[in-house]
């Protein structure tokens, strides 16, 4: 609800303020007399200020798919498989050094780390995915000029994600198409099977 100063102005032109298209809907659905809300719409009254036609969903700009087998990935399901992939590594570390996961301590935490780097570089640049992808039914694909293509990205590429997730803070930074700055350093995307 617009008050004050603003409220003279949308009186003068209830259809456009400020270059912007609105209209008037009630809330739950209902017509209320007392409560009235104006709600800005997507599209404003001047020309080609909607949504771009670039940019409708993330993976739209690779030719990916909205939904469904080869559209971007949901973060549940990445950190879901992050997760996953993080406790294998544990598991395997406790294997090596002999103490539980929990105890924790310097060897197990370097090979923690070492385990979890070897285990996503290998099997996301050579396979495509790791465990937890394939649990998390999701897949690492090789963005090349705009376009993906269904084979594994490489094990240069897997080396590059997994240096960069391990630095933590460029896999928290991403864009439009859910890729972090460690998709983006591998040319990759992670995609649904």
């Amino acid at each position: 609800m617009f008050r004050g100063c603003y409220a003279q102005r949308v009186r003068a032109d209830p259809l456009v303020y400020g270059g912007y298209a609105l209209r008037y809907r009630a809330p739950f659905g209902g017509v209320s007399a007392r409560v009235r809300r104006l709600d800005i719409m997507a599209s404003s009254a001047e020309p080609a200020t909607g949504p771009s036609e670039e940019f409708r969903y993330p993976g739209n700009r690779l030719g990916l798919p909205e939904d469904g087998p080869g559209s971007v990935g949901t973060w549940g399901r990445r950190v879901l498989a992050l997760v996953i992939d993080w406790l294998i590594a544990g598991l395997i570390a406790s294997a090596l050094t002999g103490r539980p996961m929990w105890a924790g301590g310097n060897n197990h935490s370097l090979l923690h780390t070492a385990a979890f780097f070897a285990m996503s570089a290998i099997l996301a640049g050579l396979l495509g995915s790791t465990i937890g992808h394939r649990l998390c039914g999701l897949r690492v694909a090789p963005v090349r000029d705009r376009k993906t293509y269904d084979g594994p990205p490489g094990l240069l590429a897997g080396i590059i994600r997994s240096v960069l997730i391990l630095l933590v803070i460029p896999a928290v930074v991403f864009d439009r198409e859910r890729r972090g700055l460690h998709d983006l350093a591998a040319k990759t995307i992670v995609v649904r099977r």
